[in-house]
Order: structure tokens, then sequence, then C-alpha cells
């Protein structure tokens, strides 16, 4: 039986934009954690299965992901895998703890438009670095390079 996807609350408006070839110019927020930023901001909510979400309306596009300590690890990592198999141009994790964040940059996509007879290709490459120089980001950093290999393209 196939599984119907499911897409983070405020998306539609995202998607139809990118449907009319529109992109936003500043980063897309994903929060997990409720309202965290201005402009476009994607939300998952508690009861959406992280591993049915649809990302592709964040091809080709910068991303920060927000969570904090309240948000299951295995969670996060799962929407963050699920974002990096769409192939968004940035991909960053800011996880917040107290009154820190601790910044993840978790990869960086590229694209190639198609050219006459040449396809298009599309393909991120997931290495997760701790930007903050912080413990708690480097046991980030270890846990999200455990689960997937470092340097993997996807």
């Amino acid at each position: 039986m196939n599984a119907r996807p499911w897409f983070a609350s405020n998306a539609r408006s995202l998607l139809e934009a990118r449907q009319n070839g529109m992109s936003p110019d500043e980063p897309v927020t994903v929060s997990m954690m409720g309202n965290v930023a201005e402009g476009t901001t994607l939300f998952v909510r508690d009861n959406m299965p992280a591993d049915r979400m649809d990302w592709r309306m964040l091809v080709n596009l910068q991303v920060v992901v927000w969570a904090n300590s309240k948000t299951p690890f295995d969670r996060v990592d799962a929407v963050l895998f699920g974002i990096a198999q769409a192939r968004p141009k940035e991909l960053q994790l800011c996880f917040v703890h107290g009154e820190t964040c601790h910044l993840i940059d978790c990869g960086s996509g590229w694209h190639r438009p198609a050219v006459m007879d040449i396809p298009a290709s599309h393909e991120f490459l997931w290495q997760p670095i701790n930007l903050g120089a912080t413990d708690l980001g480097y046991r980030i950093k270890a846990a999200l390079q455990k689960n997937h290999k470092p340097g993997a393209r996807l």
C-alpha cells in the first residue's frame, strides 16, 4: 500500500510558488518548536510522521531547521535527512538548548539545469559540521554522522 506523503504546516503557499517558478529570497525556516522567525516558515508538528514528509518544494533553497532539547533527536535526524534527500542548496540545524543555539551545517547541494539534450543534475553532499564549536554541537554532529555516513552524495 502506498502511503500518502505529508506536508509541513504552511507548506502550501511555498509549494504553489515553486510550481509557478518562484523562490523565496531568504532562507526557508523549518520549525520543530513553534514560531521562531519571520519569512517563509514551515512547521513540523509532533503528530506528523517524519518518515513520510514530502520536502520536494525545498529543492535548491537555503533551509534552516530549528529544534530544541524538547524535540526527540531521532525525529530531528529524520527531518534533517529527509530534507537533505530533497537536495536543498544549503541545510543548517539551529538546535536550541537553554539560551544557546548550537549551529550545525548539514551540507550543501548543487544544481545544474538541463542544457539541450543534457538532463538537469541535482545532488546534495551530507557533511555535518559544528559551526559553533560547542560541546553539545560536537555531540549533535557525531550523532548525525553516526546515523548517515558523512560525505554521502544524495
